[in-house]
């Protein structure tokens, strides 16, 4: 992406470089007064960066025809804060149900049809998942601690928040919250904690935190749209079977049209002090194009942030799985 900008005029050229720690460093130079033009961090930071007005508003990304509208409903709370454009999304991640299709043809569950409730799944839980003589589980039909990346999400499954922005309260402590890490603590109730300490720590040969989906040993798991992407380094491409499904939420807030998930977005900001802001806003706008977004996003295996995109994106993107995180 950056090539092509760089290519595609002779006024300016971005010098693009990658390095760890990037949301610290960002402090230390904008606090400093010697910041980069541009700057990727999270949408995590987004509103640290904002109430210290380390970040400078992207509003005049509306001169290049960019808004709210532009960009895919659930994305517009990251992007924008209040009116004002804060930041413009690169790479966006969905997390989704994913499963292994040839398990659930084993057990007589069918892979097209997926469950869409906590109910059903709970019950597909208890036929996925098998013991050897001795009650110990040798497959786990789903774990939320298998990978555990996303431990703050139960609640908001079961209709939960964790802060109600408009009374400035934290509402961890809702029924909605409680009913989510019932949830999640029931799964050492339902086969005892010791067993399934024993499954989880289990030595195996793969040390990928993808080790026990892929092996088998676990025939669901909540994960991100590069999942496949995985698959293919490490098993060969299109050796694993899977599906992809919206996470499932009890049957009282099932809506096919609204389906359920967190979300995240490797973000590009301008800095207070960018010695450069015109230039800097207009690569910016760049990375904005949907060519250079789906760009971006198929060599990530990710959906697009955008409000639209190109059927062919759809069609040719390395997960089969992307409509569900576009969804």
């Amino acid at each position: 992406v950056v090539e092509a900008f760089n290519q595609s005029q002779n006024n300016i050229f971005v010098n693009y470089l990658t390095m760890s720690g990037i949301d610290q460093k960002a402090k230390i130079s904008i606090a400093a007064g010697d910041p980069p033009d541009v700057l990727g961090i999270w949408n995590r930071n987004i509103p640290f960066f904002v109430q210290c007005g380390a970040i400078k508003p992207l509003s005049r990304l509306s001169e290049y025809g960019i808004g709210p509208n532009t960009y895919a409903t659930a994305m517009r709370d990251i992007v924008f804060y209040g009116d004002v454009q804060t930041c413009a999304p690169l790479a966006t991640s969905s997390m989704a149900l994913y499963y292994n299709r040839e398990i659930f043809e084993e057990v007589g569950l069918n892979p097209d049809d997926p469950p869409k409730t906590i109910e059903e799944f709970d019950s597909a839980i208890g036929e996925l998942t098998t013991f050897d003589q001795d009650k110990n589980v040798v497959r786990a039909g789903f774990l939320p601690g298998d990978p555990g990346w996303w431990s703050w999400c139960w609640g908001y499954f079961f209709g939960g928040n964790l802060y109600d922005a408009r009374n400035g309260k934290a509402t961890v402590n809702s029924p909605e919250n409680i009913a989510g890490y019932n949830w999640f603590q029931s799964f050492p109730k339902r086969w005892g904690l010791k067993r399934m300490r024993a499954f989880q720590g289990a030595i195996v040969d793969n040390p990928s935190p993808y080790r026990n989906f892929f092996s088998g040993r676990l025939a669901t798991t909540i994960q991100g749209p590069w999942l496949p992407m995985f698959m293919d380094q490490e098993l060969g491409k299109g050796v694993f079977k899977y599906g992809a499904c919206p996470f499932p939420v009890p049957a009282s807030l099932y809506d096919p049209h609204a389906p359920y998930g967190p979300i995240e977005a490797d973000v590009l900001v301008i800095p207070e002090g960018s010695p450069n802001p015109d230039a800097a806003l207009e690569f910016v706008a760049h990375t904005q194009r949907q060519d250079m977004m789906e760009l971006l996003s198929s060599a990530h295996a990710k959906p697009s942030p955008l409000a639209n995109s190109s059927e062919s994106f759809k069609r040719d993107h390395p997960n089969i799985a992307i409509n569900t995180h576009e969804a």
